[in-house]
């Protein structure tokens, strides 16, 4: 009986009985779940413009990373292939043609071998229409600037008279 006694005491103690006098609560009460989603609104709305303008931030220096793969791709072809090929601006400051050509004066007879089209959202400037490459790797000097309103990244592309092209960013 003793042993009897004292496994009833022991499931006592490890199992205690909810009886009607005993509430078992779970779950979440109404107010709980309306603090957290008063504070998950709160966190969204301080967070959310921060994305927009890291969109638009890498979008600017995506689009500079670009134009300088493009630039590097005329030199190496002109160089390469022992023939000009010029980067030439194509109506708006961001569509940008390279052509098989030493200038864009037969824009539409000219093989395009490569087309750089930047977003429209940004401002992008350039001090020349058109970069030619010859074959020796030398160019026309060119500074072309992608800029953005909603952020203050601003990205320079520099080609200088001997060729050599250079990034740089400015935020």
């Amino acid at each position: 009986m003793d042993l009897l006694a004292t496994s009833a005491r022991l499931s006592a103690l490890h199992f205690p009985l909810t009886g009607k006098g005993r509430s078992a609560q779970s779950g979440f009460s109404l107010i709980e779940l309306m603090v957290v989603v008063a504070l998950l609104s709160l966190f969204a709305g301080i967070a959310l413009p921060s994305f927009g303008t890291l969109i638009q931030s890498n979008r600017v220096e995506s689009s500079a990373f670009s134009a300088f793969r493009v630039l590097q791709l005329a030199r190496s072809d002109a160089v390469t292939t022992r023939s000009p090929q010029t980067l030439c601006q194509n109506g708006s400051a961001a569509e940008w043609l390279l052509v098989r050509a030493a200038d864009c004066s037969s824009l539409a007879t000219s093989v395009v071998s490569q087309r750089l089209s930047l977003p429209s959202s940004l401002t992008v400037t350039s001090t020349v229409s058109s970069v030619p490459f010859r074959s020796d790797g030398t160019a026309t000097a060119m500074t072309m600037t992608l800029s953005s309103k909603r952020t203050s990244s601003v990205y320079t592309v520099r080609v200088a008279g001997s060729g050599f092209i250079t990034m740089s960013s400015s935020k």
